[in-house]
């Protein structure tokens, strides 16, 4: 359904909802459904209050997409970018090619918003292929009749889990031929949903591999406030506010059928992880998250066995100008700068050992 359509159809909804209190019944009607009016008031109430609380939720995309450098796309065999989905960020001039990373961002985060992530790991040789997915940046379809914002969202509220991994797949299959052709490890980096996309795709797809993982707050083990948004899964066509930063959100909402296909994700996720998954792996934590258990993450890494998984502790710094939102850590204004020097620091050591490869003439 059009992202107008659904506003309107929330509109109309409302609208009845509203006229249907403004009736007043009859003494004798309002004593017989007395019992039925309390339990209607109270899951009314119930059901108010689970938006509320969504209302806040954390949840993260992408603006714009960095054309395609010609030394990716010329010359060894690599097909052209796909333009609205898919952005390459070659290795840092000077420095040999190290490695490439496929970079996936998070629900509704902007995809420019890995930027920081992106520059960092260019400035140590590793080329990094930054997808968009659906409903996210410039991945979406236009129509004349919707703004470029309606028209994204619109394009949102149609997506699905298994297209999420398909275009992930495909932008996988990108990569491996650029990592192969240059004979370079493969790195996967992913934030919340990109995190789990990632994860997935390796228990899922037998020809997929990674060398090695760094995941920001991955979206592996909801907390109970990140599980309330199913509450309203009965509400089909709804769209939740955001309050995200503005500078990191993609849309002003999000639409329950993203929230379905993230739940799909996180499902999946749970009756599939398994042995391909140890890979060394750094997993960047808030113990605050609002949206995920950190504590549960511990325990899934001790159940499937995944010794080659550390957990890295985020502390952001007590700066007023630092996000108070603990499910954003993807860069200095989201963790502070003292925080985010730590943090690079640890990614450096991560992936230092793997620091061989060819000369970058880009």
């Amino acid at each position: 359904m059009p992202g107008c359509a659904v506003l309107e159809r929330l509109n109309r909804e409302a609208g009845r909802m509203g006229r249907k209190k403004m009736k007043k019944p009859s003494k004798a009607r309002g004593r017989r459904n007395h019992g039925a009016s309390a339990i209607t008031f109270w899951k009314a109430i119930i059901h108010l209050v689970a938006f509320i609380m969504i209302s806040t939720a954390v949840t993260v995309c992408a603006t714009e997409i960095v054309p395609c450098p010609r030394d990716i796309t010329n010359n060894n065999g690599i097909d052209p970018c796909d333009s609205r989905s898919i952005a390459w960020h070659p290795a840092a001039p000077g420095h040999r090619i190290a490695g490439a990373a496929l970079v996936i961002h998070g629900l509704n985060l902007k995809p420019s918003k890995m930027q920081t992530i992106m520059t960092f790991l260019t400035r140590q040789g590793i080329a990094c292929l930054n997808l968009s997915l659906r409903g996210h940046g410039d991945n979406y379809d236009s129509q004349d009749s919707l703004s470029v914002e309606k028209a994204r969202l619109s394009s949102f509220a149609d997506v699905s889990y298994t297209r999420w991994e398909e275009e992930s797949f495909h932008a996988y299959l990108l990569l491996r031929r650029y990592s192969n052709f240059h004979n370079v490890p493969s790195f996967f980096v992913g934030y919340s949903l990109g995190a789990l996309i990632g994860c997935n795709l390796v228990t899922r797809k037998d020809n997929v591999s990674f060398d090695k993982m760094i995941l920001f707050a991955p979206a592996l083990a909801p907390t109970v406030l990140g599980k309330t948004v199913k509450l309203l899964f009965f509400l089909h066509h709804l769209i939740v506010p955001t309050l995200a930063p503005e500078d990191y959100r993609n849309n002003w909402g999000v639409p329950l059928t993203a929230y379905r296909a993230l739940y799909e994700g996180i499902d999946l996720f749970n009756s599939r992880a398994n042995h391909r998954l140890n890979v060394p792996t750094i997993l960047f934590l808030d113990e605050h998250d609002e949206f995920i258990n950190w504590k549960e993450i511990d325990s899934i890494i001790t159940r499937r066995k995944l010794d080659r998984w550390i957990i890295q502790k985020v502390m952001k710094d007590r700066d007023k100008s630092v996000t108070s939102l603990h499910h954003l850590v993807i860069d200095e204004d989201s963790v502070g700068k003292n925080c985010w020097r730590r943090m690079e620091t640890i990614m450096k050591d991560h992936i230092g050992m793997m620091r061989v490869g060819t000369s970058n003439d880009s």
